[in-house]
């Protein structure tokens, strides 16, 4: 996985104000913030609309809202899950070759995940972690 692919769905360092070179940087962003933006960078990559992004993010659509009017970094919560996701969007995307794949099977029940959709258990750390691991297993061929 490149950090660099990460870096770029955040928006580069243009909008993240740094680069993601190591595991420190991720921990570092994650504590001071990420701004609000990149947030959006990652919603327009991936296509998702803000009903999508208020199903998976631990914040109302308000309160982001609040937060683009007064250009604050968001926090430490929103700011970690936010990372997370990148990441596995960057791996979804290796995995699948391209983008409009990986959404596809996002959205669709998968049997390994109990029929539910990868979607649906991005809400938080260990659905992330389920679908990185669906992920790891499709990489290799090895089907549960």
């Amino acid at each position: 996985m490149s950090l660099l692919s990460i870096d770029n769905i955040l928006g580069g360092k243009e909008v993240l104000g740094t680069t993601l070179n190591n595991r420190m940087d991720f921990f570092q962003l994650s504590v001071t913030g990420i701004p609000r933006d990149s947030l959006d960078y990652f919603a327009d990559y991936i296509d998702f609309s803000k009903k999508d992004i208020e199903k998976i993010f631990p914040v109302s659509l308000r309160t982001l809202q609040r937060y683009k009017n007064s250009n604050k970094l968001l926090d430490s919560t929103i700011s970690e899950h936010l990372l997370k996701l990148a990441e596995l969007v960057t791996k979804g995307v290796n995995v699948f070759g391209e983008k409009n794949k990986f959404v596809i099977w996002l959205n669709h029940p998968n049997l390994a995940l109990s029929n539910k959709k990868p979607f649906e258990l991005l809400e938080n750390q260990y659905g992330i972690e389920m679908v990185f691991d669906e992920l790891g297993r499709i990489e290799y061929g090895v089907y549960s």
